[in-house]
């Protein structure tokens, strides 16, 4: 029965109210709506300064781009990064026309740092 249950629904059946974006999941869904509350639902602080964000992705990518230090510089320009997923969006920005530079198929999808929240 349990299985039957999950074939019958539809994988992204769960969508927000206020944006229409579809989730995998109410457990997800749930997370996201927080999105939406405002300051209370900033339960997430940054350890250096006053952020809060909704989740600890956020918070993560808050630090990331405000309290690293740019330590990787570009290897065509003077320009310096926090993390190599900046390094990569810069170089697709700015030097997409560099022969034999493959950045565009390499973006990431996320940014990860490995910090502990």
């Amino acid at each position: 029965k349990h299985a039957k249950k999950h074939a019958e629904l539809d994988p992204f059946d769960f969508v927000c109210d206020h944006c229409g974006k579809k989730f995998l999941g109410i457990a997800n869904m749930k997370r996201h709506l927080r999105v939406h509350m405002g300051s209370e639902g900033k339960d997430f602080a940054c350890p250096l300064c006053h952020y809060r964000g909704c989740t600890t992705t956020h918070v993560k990518r808050h630090m990331a781009h405000k309290h690293l230090e740019k330590s990787i510089p570009c290897p065509y320009c003077s320009f310096m990064a926090a993390t190599n997923a900046d390094l990569k969006i810069h170089m697709a920005r700015r030097h997409w026309d560099i022969e034999g530079l493959d950045i565009l198929n390499n973006l990431p999808k996320t940014y990860k740092k490995e910090w502990k929240c």
